[in-house]
């Protein structure tokens, strides 16, 4: 059998993989392209396409989202620094202390090291709480837009 030349076979591959609901992320930037309806151990042909240009997709649709959704981001985060400034005012605290805490809250991780002691105070750190919840799934699902995005605007 005679060697063969270069590092791999030419693209498009053919390739058998496991489909879950027609969606299949590779990394750098491998795009796909279905033959019809898509189940389990159906053939995929994957194609090379640069990873640079996929990640320009992304980072596009990324800025679109952002845009949609940047008034309820903007919001949440000027509620979550306006509980964070009353929880510094009711505690004493300096400013750095109150935004430091406030994020810290609001991405639940809380450190201990500072702590409420009052009880409005208390239920300002609470609200701080639900609305970093609320910003972290924000992110998450513009992140997994954007992702669908580029793998739309891949197939097409």
């Amino acid at each position: 059998m005679p060697a063969r030349s270069g590092i791999g076979p030419k693209l498009p591959l053919i390739i058998y993989v496991q489909v879950y609901r027609n969606v299949l992320l590779f990394p750098r930037g491998l795009s796909i392209m279905f033959r019809g309806h898509v189940s389990a151990f159906d053939t995929i042909i994957v194609g090379a396409m640069g990873y640079r240009q996929t990640r320009l997709i992304f980072l596009k649709a990324l800025y679109h989202q952002v845009l949609v959704v940047w008034p309820i981001l903007s919001g949440i985060i000027v509620l979550m620094v306006a509980c964070g400034l009353l929880v510094g005012w009711i505690e004493g605290w300096r400013v750095t202390d109150t935004l430091y805490f406030t994020f810290v809250t609001g991405l639940t991780i809380g450190y201990g090291d500072l702590t409420p002691q009052h009880f409005s105070s208390r239920i300002f750190a609470i609200v701080i709480g639900f609305c970093g919840i609320i910003l972290t799934g924000l992110v998450a699902a513009v992140s997994v837009e954007a992702l669908r995005s580029t793998v739309i605007d891949r197939k097409s």
